[in-house]
């Protein structure tokens, strides 16, 4: 019997060896198990606003190479053991299994409507939008370092641990995936996801937490078995590791401090009498290891995944999956209004491939200090991102053209490095019949955070207000040459003003007008008024009056001076910051 956090205790009647499950099991053909948790939250820090609640949910712990059928043997030619062959047998999976009334009850897919409980596989890891992969194929790509790096062409590809080369991939054998299942097509958020990836011998070696937030954003970080471990843990605790933290999930939490993540019961669910029940701690840390909050997700009840158990668990709990956004809303409007925590605005992720410098651009970095538990082979890192938006597509397509003309007619090569990893880096350079005149081109790099680089390019009225803005105060972009950018982005000689600059000028604050602006836009058409600009910047800024419209209306509060239309205050003058290392508590309501 194994003890988890607070005398949890993971006995009672084993299922897991019964004749009438393994029937089951061998029916279904898919190995896994349903399973009821108890959630529970605890805030310590500030003390003015602690709080704690609990609340049920319902998780599938599932081997997802056991979702999938294989070929027939003789259509394999390579029957080593291990996940990065296909399945536990050695076999690519090529059709999906499921359980009940014809796949109606539970199974795996890109379309779940009409099936009560669903596995989307592009749920997971990756967000790129491809419906095709399986899971297994998803945990193969994210476990390979070169297409972690967005590199194809190095798959395959040995990494090195200490002396030796070694395949992150063909160590494993079983990839177990504990997560919540869509039900009825409805998919909520997810929080956290977990996968276990065990060896030949059903040992643990890796542990991935797949951290989805309420904006669609996903980051995985990735710790290892017996590598960067805690010495001290809890009591019966299999593994804990501290690692820093990078995502943000908490609207009341900045991205500064440390998670420690603490695990029970992780035995391969094949060696143990009983009926598989993990415990999951989650401990949040300021910069200075106090401890500011807790999240424990600990399995209660566990049964075999099959079409009585799935139909006995949804009608003891018929609403339980429906409501895990709203019990994150009523919460947060706990913490808001009564606890007075203000929020933060939500940050870009870090770029997918970064240095400690470009971690840290951000005006709310990432804890990269200490580097204490990160995989330095597998780094963790940012998996998804939000999908753009119309105006900024509309914005990138105009700039795109811009680059490209210009690096024609200044000889210049511009290099567009975007921080999502599923967006496609561009490289403007002259034309051909150019580039023997300009054979010693100079090379601009932008790099940038997030599509609304474009928009802020086109609905401010200059280069140098896109500087001053977007990159040294808001920090979403960084350039390597500010010189050359702002001679990238001249505008043409012309002395009467464009309507579109007026309109822009006419949007800015009063604290922006003091920097001058050019009588025309660098974009702007030299044969007169472009209604696609004009719907740009009209747009732009309404949406923007909209957002502080239904924010005063529902009187929420940012973090004092991180408002997210307040960036020229910003830019013009420090304001006050909180506490980082507590959070964001109001000042003068409740004090610290």
């Amino acid at each position: 019997m194994l003890d988890g956090p607070n005398g949890i205790s993971n006995n009672g009647k084993s299922q897991a060896n019964s004749s009438s499950e393994m029937e089951t099991r061998m029916e279904s053909g898919i190995d896994g198990y349903i399973i009821v948790n108890s959630v529970s939250h605890a805030r310590y820090l500030p003390k003015p606003s602690t709080h704690s609640f609990n609340y049920p949910t319902i998780s599938i712990f599932v081997d997802v190479c056991s979702l999938y059928t294989p070929p027939p043997p003789s259509s394999v030619k390579d029957k080593s053991t291990n996940i990065s062959n296909g399945n536990a047998n050695g076999e690519h999976p090529t059709a999906r299994r499921s359980i009940g009334l014809g796949g109606l009850v539970f199974g795996t897919g890109s379309s779940s409507k009409r099936r009560l409980m669903n596995l989307r596989p592009s749920a997971y890891l990756f967000d790129d939008g491809d419906q095709t992969t399986t899971l297994v194929e998803r945990f193969q790509a994210f476990m390979n370092p070169a297409a972690r790096r967005g590199d194809n062409t190095g798959a395959g590809k040995m990494v090195r641990d200490g002396d030796t080369l070694t395949d992150p991939v063909a160590e494993l054998r079983d990839v177990w995936l504990l997560t919540s299942p869509s039900y009825c097509g409805i998919e909520g958020i997810n929080p956290l996801s977990v996968w276990f990836a065990y060896d030949r011998k059903k040992a643990l070696r890796v542990v991935l937490l797949e951290v989805h937030n309420t904006f669609g954003e996903r980051h995985v970080y990735v710790l290892r078995a017996g590598q960067d471990e805690d010495e001290d843990k809890p009591s019966k605790a299999d593994h804990r590791w501290t690692i820093p933290r990078q995502f943000h999930v908490s609207p009341f939490n900045n991205r500064a401090g440390y998670y420690t993540c603490t695990l029970w019961n992780t035995t391969h669910p094949h060696l143990s009498p009983d009926s598989p029940r993990p415990v999951v701690r989650i401990d949040l840390l300021t910069p200075s290891r106090k401890l500011k909050l807790t999240a424990t997700t600990r399995a209660v009840s566990s049964d075999h995944l099959s079409s009585p158990s799935i139909l006995r668990t949804v009608l003891r709990y018929p609403f339980t999956l429906f409501l895990t956004m709203l019990r994150i809303t009523y919460q947060a409007g706990i913490l808001h209004y009564s606890k007075r925590l203000d929020v933060y605005p939500r940050p870009e992720p870090r770029p997918a491939k970064a240095d400690v410098e470009e971690m840290k651009w951000s005006r709310n970095p990432v804890q990269v200090e200490g580097d204490v538990g990160i995989d330095r082979k597998l780094e963790s890192g940012p998996v998804g991102w939000q999908p753009i938006g119309w105006i900024d597509q509309r914005a990138k397509e105009r700039v795109y053209t811009f680059l490209s003309q210009r690096a024609t007619e200044l000889g210049v090569v511009i290099l567009l490095r975007p921080a999502n990893s599923h967006e496609q880096p561009l490289d403007f350079r002259p034309a051909l019949k150019e580039r023997s005149i300009h054979a010693n081109a100079q090379t601009l790099t932008i790099r940038y955070l997030t599509p609304l680089f474009f928009t802020h390019l086109l609905v401010l009225p200059s280069a140098t207000h896109a500087l001053l803005l977007s990159s040294r105060t808001e920090k979403i972009f960084w350039t390597s040459n500010d010189d050359l950018f702002l001679q990238v982005f001249e505008p043409s000689p012309r002395t009467k003003k464009s309507f579109s600059q007026r309109l822009r000028i006419w949007y800015l604050p009063d604290v922006a007008r003091r920097i001058p602006a050019p009588p025309v836009h660098s974009t702007d058409s030299q044969r007169g008024m472009n209604m696609g600009m004009l719907l740009i910047i009209v747009a732009f800024y309404t949406l923007e009056r909209v957002e502080r419209m239904l924010y005063s209306l529902f009187k929420a509060r940012f973090v004092r001076g991180e408002e997210p239309w307040n960036g020229w205050e910003r830019e013009r003058t420090e304001v006050e910051i909180n506490d980082k290392d507590l959070g964001s508590v109001r000042r003068g309501d409740n004090g610290l």
